[in-house]
């Protein structure tokens, strides 16, 4: 197929088929217009990164906490879930039952975790506009 026959299929409204027609043709006006058209997308893409350095900050100075057993074990994370601290009362401290003590350390970081993610969700949700990008946060 030829430069022309493929330059005759191609849509005039998408900039990349813009490129690829001016490119066989030679359309120096089609390849402004279709600069002009992406510019604008750079531009977005380029603050969409700013503020999305600026969110992951902001995750990682963030933190929450989770607790289990009434509050006789505590574990705080960043919204980036990075653990900052444990904290266990002497009360949850049973020599005889340390099984419990460690199911209470497991369910107050998964209470933590998911507060994590729940923060992280909220703050870049408005970024994603809640487009649910695999990855991003989990």
């Amino acid at each position: 197929m030829g430069g022309r026959e493929r330059c005759e299929v191609a849509d005039r409204t998408d900039p990349v088929t813009v490129c690829v027609y001016t490119a066989c043709e030679g359309h120096t006006d089609d390849a402004r217009k279709a600069s002009e058209t992406m510019q604008p997308n750079m531009k977005m893409l380029q603050e969409m990164q700013r503020q999305m350095q600026k969110i992951q900050h902001e995750l990682g100075e963030t933190l929450v906490e989770g607790q289990a057993g009434g509050g006789l074990v505590k574990v705080q994370v960043t919204a980036l879930k990075q653990m900052r601290a444990v904290s266990i009362k002497p009360d949850a401290i049973d020599p005889e039952d340390l099984e419990l003590l460690e199911d209470m350390i497991v369910a107050a970081v998964n209470d933590a975790m998911g507060k994590a993610d729940e923060t992280a969700q909220g703050k870049l949700g408005g970024l994603t506009g809640g487009l649910g990008i695999p990855g991003l946060m989990g």
